[in-house]
């Protein structure tokens, strides 16, 4: 069995302009085989998603959605838990 190398990062709240983070900058320089995050990425969860991809391409994900990535209800589009798990599977779906 060969050993993985993992990325481990998350709670980046992308949706907030100050927080701007690049994943690839801060790459270990050995690299990684796959990424794992633990949510609160961007919101909602489909965004999270599409960052992550945009950033990541060809690289494996664990996504463990975060509190934030469920519900909002300030502005804009609204959504709730009920419906961003299927949104996420139908996202990631189309990229599989």
């Amino acid at each position: 069995m060969n050993a993985r190398r993992l990325r481990v990062f998350g709670d980046l709240h992308q949706d907030w302009p100050g927080n701007a983070w690049d994943p690839a900058a801060h790459a270990p320089s050995s690299g990684f085989d796959v990424a794992v995050v633990n949510g609160d990425v961007h919101m909602p969860l489909t965004r999270a998603l599409d960052w992550l991809g945009e950033r990541l391409p060809g690289v494996p994900v664990v996504y463990v959605p975060g509190n934030h990535d469920f519900r909002w209800d300030r502005g804009g589009e609204r959504y709730a838990i009920r419906d961003q798990p299927t949104r996420g599977r139908d996202r990631e779906a189309g990229t599989a």
